[in-house]
């Protein structure tokens, strides 16, 4: 383009606006305006306005309603608004400030034409909470600037505004329309109710849900509150139609699924002046509300809603995913617990099970046995057992409901009835524990009460099935370990006693020595405070669980403190006297105990009840409680070493020096002489087989394996003769010269670190 050209345009634009300006002007020189600077539009200013008309040249009028702080559309539909959107543009229009107002003999005043007020394209009005309304008229920009032309109504004046109002509020139907089709508050809703593909009827309050139909039942509050949470929020994806001339389209015209949430809010009324006698009851304005959506057909993951209310009869779609959140399944709004038992205010509890049948009953925070359990001449229950039980029943829940009873359920014959009276219970709640189902991993159990059968995990009932039996005490047997004196274990062929010396224990029967401490302790501190882990029997069974007799009665001798010794009534002792003691007897306590397989059953005797303890405890009373220990032997004190085994040699000490006999040239390693000694002292035998009167050929000690003797200085030589043979659970038979009809037990291993040749003895190099 060159510099003529451009020149040329400039002009032509200064030409231009010299036109119009011309033209706004009348043709006249400009004049001072009735005002200068921007003054509000609204003086006195707009405050707390209630409703807002939105008028624009070929849409339905806009009317909107300030509702509990929140704009509402009433027209031409009802429903939510958009509220920062509505606000926004309600603002705008209440701040208004203009920069020119022209009065009607204003001789500057825009022409009709240039003002665009005679059929202006948007019309707003704003009404306050007091009445009192205001329209303006929103004409068209002025040329050449931001500003738009407006009129109030009964005003001739038209004012220009400082902003251009045709691009900032453009907002329409779509714009101010709130998505959100129920606003109510959740914690208000009093009745759901569902037909269609489901029906059923739920009343109450987030507190507590009762089914009313099909049947009564218990609603489950977390998902009751999860359904109105999401009716509550429920907001259209898109607006489909407004008012349908045929719902058949949309599937709307028989729904598959219509769901009804009912509220009730209470709104609390001034309080009046109460009497003097007594203060005002509150009193409360009570509004009742039902929001009704329709639901029908699905058309591209979105389904086809309506809300069914004749102010706001507008057809919506929301997602799939929204549509389930809402169409719950009846059997997911049940209650799943299988009843409401509060195991704290449980006071009476009455199990029948297996042809038996037990009544217990809380005194002063225990449970003792009232009635039932014919034998047992018990009185004190097992706390933990019941309210174990208790724990269960509150924690059964339902994985699945059945709708009507029949006889596979197995209530016929029952596995157990459970009844049980809670603190301000009117009546008590009963279970009934039927069969299982057919694939063995369900159960059926009925809440008698209201006749609900449900279904439960298997094992979930496993701790309701429990017998009669199980509610006894499982204590067995309880006493200070420190205060024990003694401990005899008696066996079908032989008896084992064991007796506090001082500090230490000793071995008094069948022969004399030292005792295993640790296996003694060990047998103490099982017994001490002993609890089966569930009774099985009672003590007229003891054959049945093979206590008559058992594998060992194990008995306790616990010495008791002396106490102070009476005071004849017409001695009376100093103040400073100390009283008289006087000894008191021991007491003692005895249990038989009995392994079958891997179960081990215990009984008290003279108990009343046969309980399933632990393996240990029996174990720990077959350990060997004759000192274990093989030899005593310092390995520094060495000086004589034999085997004869797969060979034959042994080894002297002479000075420092260490010699195979026979072989002065060999060159012995004193530290495998020492690692041979330091096995020797510290090898320990398993059990003893017999203490005394064993006869050596029995054992195969007449032809032995391996002997090894070992000497140190100043003491005497022993020998361990280790046999060929052993028990079948393994190991060897052995025993020491010294004691040759004392025969014990060797575990293969330790057999294995003796098991040498001379070459093992070899000083490397």
């Amino acid at each position: 383009m060159n510099q003529k050209t451009t020149v040329g345009l400039v002009i032509a634009l200064v030409l231009a606006a010299i036109g119009v300006w011309w033209a706004e002007s009348g043709g006249n020189a400009p004049t001072e305006k009735t005002a200068s600077g921007p003054k509000a539009l609204f003086d006195p200013p707009l405050t707390d306005v209630a409703e807002f008309e939105w008028m624009q040249e070929g849409s339905p009028a806009l009317k909107l309603v300030m509702e509990k702080d929140k704009w509402r559309l009433t027209a031409p539909v009802a429903g939510s608004a958009e509220h920062f959107v509505v606000n926004g543009d309600v603002e705008k229009l209440k701040g208004l400030k203009y920069s020119t107002a022209y009065a009607k003999n204003n001789s500057d005043r825009p022409t009709d034409e240039m003002a665009g007020l005679q059929k202006p394209t948007r019309t707003a009005k704003l009404t306050d909470k007091a009445g009192k309304s205001v329209v303006i008229k929103i004409g068209t920009r002025q040329s050449l600037s931001s500003k738009t032309y407006v009129q109030k109504d009964g005003d001739d004046s038209i004012y220009l505004v400082d902003a251009d109002l045709n691009a900032e509020l453009k907002h329409g139907l779509s714009d101010y329309r709130g998505k959100k089709v129920c606003e109510f508050t959740p914690t208000d809703a009093i009745r759901v109710e569902a037909s269609g593909d489901t029906q059923y009827a739920f009343t109450g309050g987030m507190a507590s849900w009762t089914m009313e139909t099909p049947f009564k039942a218990r609603g489950d509050r977390t998902a009751i509150a999860n359904l109105v949470r999401a009716v509550s929020q429920l907001s259209a994806d898109r607006f489909v139609e407004d008012d349908s001339k045929s719902l058949r389209p949309y599937g709307l015209d028989k729904p598959r699924f219509v769901m009804t949430v009912q509220t009730e809010t209470k709104t609390p009324k001034p309080m009046p002046a109460p009497p003097a006698s007594a203060p005002a009851e509150p009193q409360f304005d009570v509004a009742n509300h039902k929001y009704k959506i329709a639901f029908g057909a699905s058309a591209d993951d979105k389904v086809f809603a309506m809300l069914l209310d004749p102010a706001g009869p507008a057809v919506f779609q929301v997602t799939e995913a929204v549509f389930k959140q809402i169409a719950v399944k009846l059997d997911d709004l049940r209650d799943k617990s299988i009843c409401d038992v509060e195991p704290m205010k449980a006071q009476k509890v009455t199990v029948s099970s297996q042809g038996e049948s037990i009544t217990l009953a809380k005194q002063n925070g225990a449970w003792t046995i009232s009635s039932g359990l014919q034998g047992s001449g018990a009185s004190s229950a097992d706390t933990t057992a019941v309210e174990d039980m208790l724990k269960s029943l509150k924690d059964l829940k339902a994985i699945g409901f059945e709708a009507t009873e029949s006889s596979i359920h197995g209530f016929g014959s029952p596995r157990s009835t459970i009844e049980i009276t809670c603190e301000g219970q009117l009546e008590p709640t009963r279970i009934t524990v039927g069969g299982v189902t057919a694939s063995k991993t369900g159960a059926y159990v009925r809440n008698d009460r209201g006749g609900v059968v449900a279904v439960v995990k298997a094992d979930a009932v496993m701790p309701l099935v429990a017998k009669p039996v199980e509610f006894l005490s499982r204590d067995l047997m309880r006493f200070q370990r420190e205060m024990a004196s003694k401990i005899e274990l008696g066996f079908p062929k032989y008896n084992v006693v064991v007796a506090k010396d001082g500090d230490a224990w000793k071995f008094t029967s069948p022969v004399l020595g030292n005792a295993e401490t640790s296996a003694v302790n060990a047998i103490l501190t099982d017994l001490a405070m002993l609890r089966g882990r569930r009774v099985v029997g009672l003590a007229k069974d003891a054959a049945k669980f093979s206590l008559s007799p058992p594998t060992v009665r194990v008995t306790i001798t616990v010495n008791n403190p002396p106490k102070p010794k009476p005071t004849p009534p017409t001695t009376q002792p100093g103040p400073d006297a100390a009283p008289e003691m006087e000894a008191q007897p021991p007491s003692v306590y005895a249990i038989d105990i009995t392994r079958i397989g891997d179960v081990v059953h215990a009984m008290a005797v003279g108990g009343s009840t046969i309980c399933e303890i632990d393996g240990k405890v029996i174990d720990d009373c077959l350990m060997e409680l004759f000192d274990t220990k093989v030899a005593n032997l310092e390995a520094s004190q060495a000086r004589r070493l034999a085997l004869d085994g797969m060979e034959k040699f042994a080894f002297e000490k002479s000075g420092d020096t260490w010699k195979l006999l026979g072989e002065p040239t060999f060159g012995v390693d004193p530290a495998k002489i020492t690692e041979t000694f330091t096995t020797l002292n510290s090898i320990k035998c398993v059990e003893y087989s017999r203490y005394m009167g064993a006869k050596p050929g029995d054992y195969g000690m007449d032809k032995p394996l391996l002997s090894v003797t070992a000497e140190c200085e100043g003491g005497s030589p022993i020998t361990l003769l280790i046999s060929r043979s052993g028990p079948e659970k393994g190991g060897r038979y052995a025993c020491v010269s010294s004691t040759r009809d004392r025969i014990f037990v060797l575990k293969q291993e330790d057999v294995d670190k003796l098991t040498k040749k001379v070459q093992d003895f070899q000083r490397a190099g």
